[in-house]
């Protein structure tokens, strides 16, 4: 009868551990169900997130073209006004003279003064095309 005894006392340790372990490895389940649950919460923000992105970089995209056109041409204008403005002063007169002037001096003068127009044209589409994006901003708005 003494071995009956011991007998039942290991199944019933054996049946408590178990019983133990059960419970630990509900509750790791049930750990493992709420950061599961958690990182599907943070995976559905990421998602947002990125298709907000998406949106933007979609938007950034239709407009940036345009905006870089217009920049390129008044950069392109302001690089043709500055090399007139520097080969205004540089024209012989001779050359006034065919085109028309009879007054070489005055023509000297007047040539020299439209290489000045011709800089602070240049200047002005400088200052547009830094000044674009501001405008720019303000269209999307």
């Amino acid at each position: 009868m003494g071995e009956l005894t011991l007998a039942g006392r290991g199944a019933r340790a054996q049946v408590r551990d178990r019983h133990r372990r059960y419970r630990r490895e509900a509750t790791l389940a049930a750990q493992i169900q709420k950061s599961a649950d958690k990182t599907m919460a943070a995976v559905s923000v990421v998602i947002t997130v990125i298709g907000h992105a998406e949106t933007y970089i979609q938007w950034y995209d239709r407009h940036a073209d345009r905006n870089a056109r217009v920049s390129r041409a008044c950069r392109l204008l302001a690089v043709f006004f500055g090399i007139l403005g520097g080969k205004c002063p540089l024209l012989p007169v001779t050359i006034l003279e065919m085109i028309g002037f009879h007054n070489p001096a005055s023509a000297d003068a007047t040539i020299k003064s439209f290489g000045f127009v011709f800089f602070a044209c240049a200047a002005g589409l400088m200052l547009l095309d830094n000044m674009l994006w501001f405008f720019f901003v303000l269209d999307a708005l």
